[in-house]
């Protein structure tokens, strides 16, 4: 318990570690949310089967454009950008349904967007521990990554379940759009990034021999898959 509370004194580990786990149990919560959204408005199990897909299914390409970003430009304000983007999505659900203009399309294309957008924050949240922790607190701040993920994918969808009872599903998706400005609000918080360590730093010549490599051998693209496939699961 100790080592965990020595990296929480960490201001800017602290506010990264504390937007993202905000942010994670709204995205929990949103999915569960947005199920229901496509029952209320008559789908059955191919349409929420439809909606796993857009969820699913753009992680690939979103992560490997993502990683691109996160490899060019300074990572905190690629994730400032993710975040701010799909909480603008996810904000747009309720007022539609406020307005009684929510289609089974607007949930559909919300879903591609935070499907497509997923894998930034995923990516991102690794990228930035080296330059803020180094030695066994960056091994602690990996292993309080799982608390994370847990938290959002255990306990998002059980909030959500006990809420939509009660305030209603659009009402759910509220909170998830604001989780994401909760994250926002930390990563500006946390102030400029400072450089990697010598250590750290690897000459990047692009993704493109990365994706080559993956793309030419079946096991690592499986592999690969399969931990995107895992990562999603979690939400």
């Amino acid at each position: 318990m100790q080592r965990y509370l020595r990296v929480l004194r960490r201001r800017a580990y602290a506010l990264l570690w504390g937007g993202a786990t905000v942010s994670s149990v709204g995205d929990g919560m949103s999915f569960v949310a947005l199920v229901w959204l496509v029952l209320e408005r008559g789908g059955g199990a191919a349409e929420v089967g439809w909606l796993g897909a857009a969820f699913s299914a753009p992680v690939v390409i979103g992560g490997l454009v993502g990683g691109i970003f996160l490899d060019r430009f300074e990572p905190r304000k690629v994730l400032i950008v993710d975040n701010a983007i799909r909480g603008l999505v996810m904000a747009s659900i309720p007022v539609a349904a406020a307005f009684d203009a929510l289609t089974m399309a607007h949930l559909f294309v919300a879903a591609g967007a935070y499907g497509l957008l997923y894998m930034v924050s995923g990516a991102g949240l690794p990228t930035i521990l080296p330059r803020l922790l180094a030695g066994e607190e960056l091994v602690t701040a990996n292993a309080m990554e799982s608390i994370t993920w847990n938290l959002g994918g255990v306990g998002g969808p059980v909030l959500a379940g006990l809420l939509i009872a009660v305030l209603g599903a659009p009402a759910v998706v509220v909170f998830d759009a604001l989780s994401y400005g909760v994250f926002v609000a930390c990563l500006l918080a946390m102030g400029p990034l400072p450089p990697l360590r010598r250590a750290a730093t690897v000459a990047s010549r692009g993704l493109w021999p990365a994706v080559r490599f993956i793309l030419a051998t079946p096991a690592v693209l499986a592999i690969t898959l399969l931990y995107m496939k895992i990562g999603r699961a979690h939400v």
